[in-house]
């Protein structure tokens, strides 16, 4: 979803970002259901059915439903929490790095500034990998991450191939059955991973490896004001690290489809 586009009709008449497109075959069908049924009992048979079995099966339908929605909300509300947390962090120790690391003199200043933008852009470079670990897409060659982690030694970028970068293209039948969000017409994600022939390591935990042994010299040099355990106080939770990158095996399908 691009959210750098703007529309001028109204909300449910807006295809981006709608669930109309997925929700056409499902609405089509139980229309047809629902055609075919009063048809057959006008002019076939009389299909009807206890008042009481419908309410005892509403009942318990609704009763699933209401379980199923509560959690995966809970599990959709943790997950923005540990997001937020990790952004909220990700601001401080920015903040952290560019007021409180100083230059010394002469050409090593040259070499903090530079440290120092090169720490900044690992800090966005680990919430972009972990975007793209959420969507299971374990590579380092996507766009908007190569720029920032193309100086790294990562498994990531050792298993990116040519073959990886080229995949191949799906059918057209095969691309409307996934945009009209038919299940069987949707490519499994984990396939990219199972396909791998390379390690592919843990890309953002390895950012942070970097981000650490770039925080480790500026406290060591001294050009960092604040003592280490404060400086390393403003790293990311490991609890929401760690919960953050397996959200796609904790989360329910419910929830984890389009996350």
């Amino acid at each position: 979803m691009d959210t750098l586009k703007y529309s001028k009709w109204p909300v449910f008449l807006r295809m981006q970002g709608s669930v109309l497109p997925q929700m056409v075959l499902p609405l089509t069908f139980v229309a047809l259901w629902s055609t075919l049924i009063s048809v057959l009992c006008r002019f076939v048979h009389n299909l009807s059915v206890s008042d009481v079995l419908l309410t005892v099966l509403g009942f318990v339908v609704g009763l699933a439903l209401s379980f199923r929605t509560s959690a995966s909300y809970e599990r959709y509300s943790e997950g923005r929490k540990y997001w937020a947390s990790l952004q909220l962090a990700s601001h401080n120790l920015a903040r952290t790095i560019w007021v409180q690391a100083g230059e010394r003199e002469g050409e090593l200043g040259k070499h903090d500034l530079l440290a120092k933008l090169t720490g900044l852009n690992l800090i966005v470079a680990f919430a972009v990998a972990l975007k793209h670990r959420l969507r299971y897409e374990p590579y380092a060659y996507y766009d908007d991450l190569d720029g920032l982690i193309g100086h790294l030694q990562t498994f990531a970028k050792a298993a990116t191939t040519p073959e990886v970068m080229n995949p191949r293209k799906h059918s057209t039948i095969k691309q409307v059955g996934e945009i009209l969000g038919v299940s069987f017409a949707e490519s499994n994600p984990r396939k990219v991973i199972k396909r791998a022939t390379q390690p592919l390591g843990n890309l953002p935990l390895e950012i942070l490896s970097y981000l650490s042994s770039y925080l480790d010299e500026v406290c060591e040099n001294g050009t960092m004001k604040h003592s280490m355990h404060q400086v390393f106080s403003c790293m990311p939770s490991p609890t929401a690290v760690s919960s953050c990158s397996d959200g796609p095996q904790t989360l329910p399908s419910a929830r984890s489809t389009k996350s």
